[in-house]
């Protein structure tokens, strides 16, 4: 075998040529290919986020007009809901509304009772429910729940029992008690 330790030296430095060409790939080609990936990346994300921003600059007047039908809309549909620090306060606060109601229309409250708390979900409507008794003659009884829903927006009947009790009058009008069971909505936040 003629010239093997120079074909040995010129293999060894051909292996070692090998192994720096790799290691530069491998440590400084591929990393560099990687944060063009990354930049190409952001740059995608940016130019979409540009399209949308230059979407609505385009559309600020017809936005604009949207949403302020939708703000008219829904302050028309939050009024019917009443601001209350806490459930206790609004309770208090329910009660005489619906107190006030119920003499106006000439009757009484005879059993008022809180049943449950809903509490506020994550938009800030909460309700409570309640259960209350009443009696009096059965035409009362039917002017009275139509005053209390004309009167209490934000009440939604659950439940509405009439028991019929013998009639009292010479006129032939029964006497009824009508048990209803109501939720009433409120909106959690500082009072205004």
């Amino acid at each position: 075998m003629q010239g093997g330790p120079k074909l040995d030296a010129a293999r060894k430095q051909l292996l070692i040529g090998v192994a720096l060409l790799l290691a530069g790939i491998r440590f400084l080609i591929m990393p560099w290919l990687d944060s063009q990936a990354d930049t190409r990346e952001q740059l995608e994300v940016l130019t979409n986020r540009l399209d949308r921003s230059t979407g609505v600059v385009l559309n600020r007047e017809a936005i604009t007009t949207t949403l302020a039908k939708l703000e008219k809309a829904n302050s028309a549909d939050r009024a019917r809901f009443p601001l209350a620090e806490d459930a206790e306060r609004f309770r208090l606060e329910a009660q005489q509304r619906m107190t006030g109601v119920v003499e106006t229309q000439g009757m009484r409250i005879d059993v008022f009772d809180w049943i449950l708390d809903g509490p506020p979900d994550a938009t800030g409507f909460g309700f409570v429910r309640g259960r209350i008794n009443f009696t009096g003659d059965m035409r009362s009884l039917a002017l009275l729940l139509g005053a209390l829903e004309g009167e209490l927006p934000n009440m939604v009947v659950r439940e509405a029992l009439y028991n019929f009790v013998n009639p009292v009058f010479g006129n032939g009008e029964y006497r009824a008690s009508l048990t209803l069971v109501a939720d009433f909505h409120y909106r959690r936040g500082p009072k205004p």
